[in-house]
């Protein structure tokens, strides 16, 4: 089976979810049959992709003119590699991918992921209308459709996106460093905070740094890690907090090493296709305090593994601050890495994805293999 790989934009939750998938893929149907085509500024994002795998291309913007290069490209590419399936992720190679589908000489069966629906960011009604529109027109030009949270499926069918083709495969990450190590014992009482995200407006750093001016306990402290990434949008950054350390962008090492040495993370978003975040943190054995938007309720067991707040503002955000304590963190973190292991491992999402493409193209299945059952039907 030869499967090809199509993103406009491979950063955040892409680039993870790239290399998830690609040493098990390439393991299984060997590296001369799995293509990633991306962008070739985009390939310092990944560390578990083997680079023989990877057909870069020159980064294009998202105008027409842009967007129309890029058809042509995965036009051209697409034709000369004879894919089996074509995994798309996002919303820009889902739609350019689908749209030049009539021009393709050999017609795959098509995967479409949209790792978060365009309708479901902060943005005009009308903008969402639009996206939502497109999006369910594309889904008959779609084999599949992939939404990466129970979430997603509900979004698409609030936006009367069809649900016909869907399956949902929740993201999964790897077990390597899952252990429910106990946060640093600290005689002063401190309770420290992590924050690991993009410093876009879409990951509510902005929300967390006024609720932190706003909590009243001495006591805890706050380490932010990230830049920003994609947003045209800068936030004014200026006012920090003095309980507030602003890191910048670090390895992927040193997060997981931050988030051991954490009592709990805090993911404030303001929307949120999935937030595989919360699942690096419950690996390490920490509880996550989420907004409630987007998939992160559906990750979190209220109380019992995280906290999950009532609404996005920073005197909420603050109240749930000032009423933590290191004992209860604990039982949490305890909780969340038994629910990491039982529900999002990267071994059951890949599962998921090898049932999805034997279902699509069973004559060319590896002789021999078996495949996981695929999520439960959006």
């Amino acid at each position: 089976m030869k499967i090809l790989h199509f993103a406009q934009n491979v950063a955040g939750g892409i680039s993870s979810y790239f290399d998830e998938i690609a040493q098990h893929q390439v393991d299984r149907y060997g590296a001369g049959n799995v293509r990633f085509l991306m962008p070739r500024r985009d390939i310092r994002n990944l560390t578990c992709v083997p680079l023989e795998c990877v057909e870069p291309f020159d980064p294009v913007g998202r105008d027409p003119l842009s967007l129309l290069r890029l058809a042509r490209l995965a036009v051209r590419y697409s034709d000369e590699y004879r894919p089996d399936v074509v995994h798309l992720h996002s919303t820009f190679a889902g739609a350019v991918y689908r749209l030049a589908l009539p021009f393709l000489k050999h017609r795959p069966k098509v995967i479409y992921c949209p790792h978060g629906w365009a309708f479901a960011r902060e943005q005009p009604w009308l903008a969402s209308f639009i996206y939502a529109r497109l999006e369910a027109l594309m889904m008959r030009m779609t084999d599949v459709c992939i939404n990466i949270s129970q979430s997603e499926a509900r979004l698409a069918a609030q936006y009367g996106v069809s649900l016909n083709r869907a399956i949902t495969v929740p993201n999964g990450i790897s077990r390597r460093g899952a252990a429910a190590t106990p946060s640093p014992a600290r005689q002063n009482g401190t309770i420290e905070l992590l924050f690991v995200g993009r410093h876009d407006p879409q990951k509510g750093i902005d929300i967390l740094l006024h609720a932190m001016s706003l909590v009243a306990n001495p006591a805890v402290r706050l380490t932010v890690v990230g830049a920003p990434v994609v947003s045209n949008k800068r936030i004014d950054l200026s006012a920090v907090p003095p309980s507030v350390t602003m890191l910048g962008p670090v390895t992927r090492d040193m997060v997981s090493e931050l988030m051991r040495a954490c009592d709990a993370i805090v993911v404030p978003s303001r929307w949120e296709g999935f937030g595989l975040v919360v699942l690096e943190a419950m690996r390490v054995g920490r509880p996550v305090i989420v907004s409630p938007n987007g998939a992160l309720p559906d990750l979190v067991e209220e109380g019992r593994t995280g906290i999950v707040a009532p609404e996005l503002t920073p005197e909420c955000l603050a109240g749930i601050i000032d009423s933590l304590s290191q004992p209860g963190l604990a039982r949490m973190g305890e909780a969340a890495a038994r629910r990491f292991l039982y529900l999002y491992t990267s071994d059951r999402m890949n599962a998921d994805i090898d049932a999805i493409y034997e279902g699509l193209v069973p004559s060319r299945v590896p002789a021999g293999t078996r495949w996981g059952q695929a999520g439960a039907m959006a």
